[in-house]
C-alpha cells in the first residue's frame, strides 16, 4: 500500500503527507487536521514511547548475563535504558 501511495503522491512527508491528500478534498482548514492530529500524536506520544520500549527491551538482555541467580534489578535496566536514550538523542542531534 505505501509504495502505490508513493507513486501515487510524489511529495515527502509520508503519512502526514498521505492522510494531508485524502482529507484535502473536504476543505483547505479541515483537511489538515487529521494529519496534523496524527503528526502530533506520532512525535509527543508514539515514538518516545517505542525508544524508550526497546531501550528497557536492550537492557533488560544486556544485563541479564551479569545476573546469574535472580532477575537484574529494576533500577539497574531503567539506568541503563536512560543512558541509552540520552546517548540516542545526543547521537541524533
Amino acid at each position: 500500500t505505501y509504495a502505490e501511495l508513493g507513486t501515487m503522491i510524489e511529495r515527502s512527508g509520508g503519512e502526514y503527507t498521505y492522510l494531508l491528500e485524502a482529507y484535502s478534498p473536504l476543505s483547505s482548514k479541515v483537511g489538515s487536521i487529521p494529519a496534523f492530529l496524527f503528526a502530533w500524536i506520532m512525535m509527543t506520544l508514539l515514538r518516545p514511547a517505542s525508544i524508550a520500549i526497546i531501550t528497557l527491551a536492550f537492557a533488560t538482555y544486556v544485563l541479564e548475563p551479569f545476573y546469574d541467580i535472580c532477575d537484574a534489578d529494576e533500577s539497574a535496566k531503567k539506568c541503563l535504558a536512560a543512558i541509552l536514550i540520552c546517548k540516542s538523542i545526543h547521537i541524533a542531534y
